[in-house]
């Protein structure tokens, strides 16, 4: 009962409670956050930093297939704080901590104090958000926006008023600019808006004026299309009942989480008592919101088949992350029902519980973070005259951010007297590019005029192989693919 008791006083011990949830945040999303290597993702968006402004702004187009928010924000910030993992990753950290302060406030909105809490305990203790909020990408920044116009739809969807009409146009512009499959959110939002306030001349412009930035994203995403080509979307070609499987997963545990079968029944379980608990123990008013939540996710949820169903499959777990908050305030408005008592705190407590012990063993497990390119690089060290070749078209840009010397090889191939190839040993979705082997993998001792030498070496998830010449020879990728090596290599 005492926890109930606690839950009671919600509301005047709330912003204190908030406040340490937010620190908690703050910490955990701050810890080791130099820590990881970038992945492939993350070393892109470096390299295009590293440019001027108007250079990276123009590579956009046929480099990328985001839009523009991010990586102006990122430029910025790289050249106010530095280039480093933990200098670049930070402002995503502060984008993932805001969101836990937006998280209550919405739930508050939606909802009650009670759920309000509960919504900023599941947003600090995400392990997605978390893993997220540590990497370079726009995800963590794409889910803070979208999280603020669900805040600002929240107070329009009674009482709409010019401040937060501009404020839900501003958020749900922003967060468009920041990722495209925002729009999964915001879409459904604006049209909730536009049929119910449609008389209401200022929410009818600021509706219009997010359809309007959305068609200039069309045009945007079309050139972006148009520059990349066929053939360029591996998500597609992982099968569509994985990746469909692999979201609430990704949703409750984190893109890499221990034990997943057993702690996914659990959060299942927890899920299903929330739900039980908005139709057992909520009132009429408390089903109304969560209800409107749960068709807002679904009609985003929804908009995803109908883009698959057209041809344009990129259904994948970052994709999907601005429904994350909506599902999450709809458990909020379960385990905090009026009536639901020490059943919600309890609930709410075990999911946060989950959490925060997927955050501790991702971090307590280096098979579970991204490949250490950082490790590899320092193993391989700096050798001037050497090709480096990765095995099944790994892709090699995150290495050459810690070994700036490498370049792609040039269709005329180069002059070494060393080949170091490359391949990974253990699986990792982060390494997409990668297929992993158990096991060194099998090339010959002998690469035209190269000598294997000394047997495969094991670098933090690498086999790493050295072949050497004792006079320089000329390679070229030709020549990789006629000793029967397929991948991509680049030279030192």
């Amino acid at each position: 009962m005492a926890a109930v008791r606690w839950v009671r006083s919600a509301r005047v011990s709330s912003p204190v409670i908030v406040g340490l949830l937010t620190v908690l945040a703050a910490v955990a999303r701050f810890t080791r956050l130099g820590h990881q290597s970038y992945w492939y993702d993350e070393a892109h968006t470096v390299w295009l930093v590293h440019f001027s402004f108007t250079r990276m702004f123009s590579l956009l187009p046929s480099t990328e297939t985001s839009p523009p928010l991010y990586f102006i924000l990122a430029w910025i910030w790289a050249h106010l704080f530095g280039y480093g993992e933990a200098d670049l990753r930070s402002l995503s950290v502060v984008a993932g901590v805001a969101t836990v302060q937006v998280a209550y406030l919405a739930a508050r909105e939606f909802s009650s104090h009670r759920a309000g809490l509960i919504a900023a305990g599941l947003t600090a203790s995400s392990p997605l958000l978390v893993w997220y909020s540590q990497e370079a990408r726009s995800y963590s920044l794409m889910v803070l926006l979208s999280a603020v116009a669900l805040l600002a739809f929240a107070h329009l969807r009674e009482r709409p008023t010019r401040g937060w009409t501009v404020a839900w146009s501003v958020a749900a512009s922003l967060a468009m600019l920041t990722h495209y499959y925002a729009a999964l959110a915001i879409l459904p939002q604006g049209a909730w808006l536009f049929v119910r306030h449609r008389p209401v001349r200022m929410v009818r412009y600021g509706v219009e004026a997010v359809i309007a930035c959305c068609l200039l994203l069309v045009v945007l995403l079309v050139r972006q299309l148009i520059f990349l080509g066929p053939g360029t979307n591996w998500i597609n070609q992982i099968p569509l009942w994985h990746r469909v499987g692999e979201v609430p997963q990704t949703f409750a545990l984190g893109p890499e989480a221990p034990l997943g079968g057993w702690l996914m029944v659990a959060f299942g379980i927890l899920c299903l008592v929330a739900v039980g608990l908005l139709v057992k123990r909520a009132d009429g008013v408390e089903r109304g919101r969560a209800s409107a939540l749960a068709g807002l996710t679904l009609t985003g949820a929804a908009m995803v088949g109908g883009l698959i169903v057209i041809g344009f499959d990129q259904l994948d777990s970052r994709n999907m992350m601005a429904l994350w908050l909506p599902l999450v305030l709809v458990l909020a408005a379960g385990f905090g029902a009026r009536r639901a008592g020490w059943i919600g705190v309890t609930g709410a407590a075990a999911c946060c519980a989950i959490g925060v012990g997927c955050i501790v063993a991702v971090g307590l497990n280096p098979r579970l973070e991204r490949p250490n390119w950082r490790g590899l690089a320092a193993a391989l060290g700096h050798q001037p005259g050497r090709a480096i070749f990765a095995l099944d078209t790994c892709n090699l840009l995150p290495l050459s951010v810690y070994l700036p010397s490498l370049r792609p090889m040039p269709a005329h191939g180069a002059t070494v007297r060393q080949v170091a190839v490359l391949v990974a040993r253990q699986s990792s979705d982060w390494y997409v590019r990668c297929p992993s082997s158990a096991a060194p993998p099998r090339v010959p001792s002998r690469l035209g005029g190269l000598q294997q030498v000394g047997p495969a070496s094991l670098v933090d998830g690498f086999a790493v192989l050295r072949f050497q010449s004792p006079r320089p020879l000329k390679v070229t990728p030709r020549f990789l693919a006629d000793t029967g090596l397929h991948g991509v290599s680049m030279v030192q």
